[in-house]
């Protein structure tokens, strides 16, 4: 409105792409593709929500905001099937592999987290949501033992706050938010060797643990040369060659582009599969719908919600995903999940 220009670098545009006169697209080959939004997003292979519910419907723009793609839904008279089920979680458990029971942390006069309840299954993978400030990096590392707190935790049974630092990691682990922060030695393969003295498991233990996850990371190369989505992966191995019960990931897709958020959903599939609870912190709504099947939300130190993710992040606009909004009041979740059943009396 000033006249001032603004240039952008942003992975999740479906926050800012709405606001965006032009797109310039770098396709990693040194050129730059620069053009309208709606066109260059149809063409990209950055795809945001929008662009690619505009793929599956086979339109040449995306349109750039909920409420464009609404009125382009309707003036089309497009119905869809109905959603599929919820994400698959785990059977309940008559013993849960978590427990959680008046759990509270304080900082001086500052209540963090207030008497929380809970329980979690083996295989589960949840979403921890809420606003900043609402308790959720303190509710996790809590759970670890990391920050004092009052209450009961188990986890298979244990207190891991009660336990030497070299065993919590048989229990339950931790990445926070900036994952990098954890690494330190000058390779990765000093990096995975030092892993497997601090958890005393098998020389070798954590390289083939980041093997397994399928993101390759060169065993030479610097930590800090990685990038984002190589870093996370490498800090996933190093807390997860160990087998925890629970495995606590803090805003894990900061920095991540849409390939490699969905490289971390196979990732979190693959580990709740083998029975590893997953509790994942977020704030990304569109990676909470697609990877969790279950989505607890906190306010104020306390629990306000908590059940299936496609009941919670639907009931409410301040954490429901884009297919949520321009579909409502159909419950979708994902453009994966929107299947057009009728098209006629298009404009």
């Amino acid at each position: 409105e000033v006249g001032l220009t603004v240039v952008l670098a942003e992975h999740r545009l479906e926050r800012v792409m709405q606001v965006a006169d032009q797109v310039a697209w770098l396709p990693g080959d040194g050129t730059v593709d620069l053009g309208p939004t709606a066109e260059v997003l149809a063409r990209c292979d950055v795809v945001p929500p929008l662009a690619e519910l505009a793929r599956r419907f086979g339109w040449h723009q995306v349109p750039t905001s909920v409420r464009d793609a609404r009125r382009r839904v309707q003036r089309e008279h497009i119905t869809i099937a109905n959603p599929l089920s919820p994400v698959p979680t785990a059977t309940p458990q008559p013993d849960p592999v978590m427990r959680i029971s008046g759990l509270g942390v304080r900082y001086g006069d500052v209540l963090a987290v207030e008497s929380v309840e809970l329980d979690f299954a083996p295989g589960e993978v949840c979403a921890l949501m809420g606003r900043n400030g609402a308790g959720k990096s303190s509710l996790l590392w809590a759970i670890q033992g990391a920050v004092p707190s009052t209450g009961m935790v188990q986890v298979a049974g244990t207190d891991p706050r009660h336990l030497p630092a070299d065993q919590v990691g048989r229990l339950v682990t931790l990445v926070p938010q900036s994952a990098g922060d954890l690494l330190y030695l000058p390779t990765v393969a000093a990096e995975c060797a030092q892993a497997d003295l601090d958890s005393r498991v098998p020389a070798g233990t954590t390289a083939a643990t980041l093997a397994a996850l399928g993101v390759q990371v060169p065993a030479d190369q610097h930590p800090r040369d990685l990038s984002e989505g190589q870093r996370l992966a490498l800090v996933l191995a190093i807390q997860v060659a160990t087998q925890p019960k629970v495995l606590l990931l803090d805003e894990p897709t900061r920095g991540l582009d849409y390939a490699m958020k969905a490289e971390l959903g196979r990732i979190v599939a693959d580990l709740a599969a083998r029975g590893t609870c997953v509790v994942i912190s977020t704030h990304d709504v569109e990676f909470a719908a697609a990877t969790t099947g279950r989505a607890i939300v906190m306010a104020d130190a306390d629990v306000v919600a908590d059940g299936p993710t496609r009941s919670v992040l639907t009931s409410s606009p301040a954490f429901s995903p884009q297919m949520a909004k321009v579909f409502h009041p159909q419950q979708v979740l994902t453009p994966a999940e929107v299947v057009r059943v009728e098209s006629w009396a298009r404009a």
